[in-house]
């Protein structure tokens, strides 16, 4: 009971300091819970969710639920969110799943801005907006798209049988 106790407070305290000094908190991140397949992508075409792979292949869940932080289940329909793995779960764990129903529990990343080497480097680009005084929101113009963003997966489960492969048929599960 000591040994939970103290690692509660060693939490607490990381995560106050690393507020103080004004850093990223792991402690202070919300943890969300998610339902779905996961599906294995090759990042060799030309498309946003490839530019934004962490490995090739990579992996995306096929996302059927998603349990916030707060407890509140939110159905999903037709959303995919890339799979990026952390210490405690592997892209070799990921590749594992490959067509499996799964929960997931982990947090969801940003990404960071990219700043191309070459200007002639081809990548996606997002709108720039920013707030103006009042607070509406301005277009100042275009950028290249953030890198890394996803969901972070700290922990997953099997819920489901694996889906069957049909002979002839692709690999991946279509809708």
């Amino acid at each position: 009971m000591q040994i939970v106790t103290a690692r509660c407070i060693t939490i607490a305290l990381l995560a106050t300091l690393a507020t103080v000094h004004g850093q990223p908190s792991s402690a202070a991140v919300a943890t969300h819970t998610l339902s779905g397949i996961v599906i294995e992508q090759r990042a060799d075409v030309k498309s946003v969710e490839a530019w934004n792979a962490p490995s090739d292949p990579y992996y995306v869940l096929d996302v059927e639920s998603n349990l916030d932080g707060t407890g509140n289940r939110q159905e999903s329909g037709n959303s995919r969110v890339t799979l990026r793995p952390s210490e405690q779960v592997t892209t070799r764990q990921l590749r594992r799943l490959k067509g499996e129903r799964v929960q997931l529990q982990g947090h969801y990343v940003e990404g960071q801005p990219y700043q191309p080497a070459d200007p002639a480097e081809q990548m996606p680009m997002e709108p720039e907006v920013r707030a103006k005084p009042d607070g509406t929101p301005e277009f100042t113009g275009w950028r290249p798209a953030r890198r890394g963003a996803g969901f972070v997966v700290e922990a997953i489960r099997r819920t489901g049988a694996k889906l069957e492969q049909r002979p002839g048929m692709p690999e991946i599960p279509l809708r």
